[in-house]
């Protein structure tokens, strides 16, 4: 599938949409008005925000949000149903742990939820494991994921 990544920020009105899109996939309510102030995230150091145009039109997002210098987190990755099963959302979630590793990141975090079993594979894939084992009251309703970016010696 062709596509084009474009810088979010110059997409904020698109962008909110395709957030209010994501979170009520996930079965919570939502509108524009909670995303007030978008443009003003993922803008830091080693931050960005991403939209993906398939044929012009918005088909996905997916953010990236600096935790601490060595750590960074996958945020709001989300395909459009009609672009679904195209390889759309792994090739943006490839750029998004690619852009990690030059920003220098040694792990990339994520978190879904126990229910997307398609993004589950699709972290898989790309070598995500999950750490709730290591945690010491795991949040039953999300998994969370990491993914080392580094070789460990």
């Amino acid at each position: 599938m062709n596509f084009e990544m474009r810088d979010g920020h110059e997409y904020i009105d698109e962008m909110k949409l395709l957030f209010v899109e994501y979170v009520k996939s996930l079965g919570v309510t939502a509108d524009v008005k909670e995303f007030e102030g978008l443009e003003k995230k993922y803008k830091g150091e080693g931050e960005a925000m991403y939209i993906a145009f398939v044929d012009s039109k918005p088909a996905g997002c997916v953010a990236i949000r600096r935790v601490d210098a060595s750590t960074a987190e996958m945020k709001r990755l989300y395909v459009r149903p009609d672009f679904r099963r195209t390889g759309l959302g792994m090739s943006m979630a490839k750029i998004v742990v690619e852009e990690a590793k030059e920003n220098g990141y040694k792990r990339l975090l994520l978190d879904s939820l126990p229910s997307m079993e398609s993004a589950k594979q699709l972290y898989n894939v790309l070598g995500f494991r999950s750490t709730d084992a290591e945690t010491k009251r795991p949040i039953r309703t999300v998994v969370h994921l990491t993914l080392p970016l580094v070789k460990e010696a």
